[in-house]
């Protein structure tokens, strides 16, 4: 990929060395170390970095990674993070297939949603299994609603009680009751 330019050095002698062509320019994936093409090359270009990725790398490396939980993705080099655009322009270099795209990039909706969730403080996700939804700490009542409209008892995080009584509570009552018996006290 380099052309070969004479240059004359001393008395008529003729030197051929290699100057680069820059048109020609080799393009190599800093994971794999493949050479790629020019326009996937500046494609996948790192700004930040200025790294080149090849299509099948970048792709895997964004898939693990979200299915692996992360919700921050970023540049496998300098670790400049990625904005959604170009989280979606990376998963669409999988030959076409729309389907997975489309199940990657929810379940990486799925992932920044948990962390929003986890890193608020008055916020907590339903118990209930196979709910995805989160209510408001609500430490007042022992009852709360998740926003899918899931009522569960704050308590011991089981569906609400319908009687209003928590097992957890009268298992609490009862070692209470055996504690006042023993010491001869009387509940007030």
């Amino acid at each position: 990929n380099s052309s070969i330019s004479s240059i004359k050095i001393n008395n008529n002698n003729n030197i051929s060395i290699p100057i680069n062509d820059l048109s020609n320019e080799e393009y190599r994936c800093k994971i794999c170390e493949d050479n790629i093409q020019k326009e996937i090359a500046l494609k996948n270009e790192c700004y930040n970095c200025n790294y080149y990725f090849c299509d099948d790398c970048l792709y895997f490396y964004l898939k693990e990674s979200i299915k692996n939980g992360k919700y921050l993705l970023y540049c496998p080099e300098c670790k400049t993070e990625y904005d959604k655009n170009k989280i979606n322009d990376i998963l669409s270099n999988n030959n076409g297939n729309e389907e997975e795209k489309n199940k990657l990039l929810k379940l990486y909706e799925k992932n920044k949603f948990k962390n929003i969730i986890l890193n608020n403080n008055n916020l907590i996700f339903c118990p209930i299994p196979d709910c995805e939804g989160y209510a408001e700490k609500n430490d007042s009542t022992t009852y709360n609603i998740c926003n899918k409209g899931h009522q569960f008892c704050v308590r011991c995080g089981e569906k609400w009680h319908k009687a209003g009584i928590c097992p957890e509570e009268e298992k609490l009552d009862e070692i209470f009751q055996k504690y006042y018996e023993r010491l001869h006290l009387k509940k007030c």
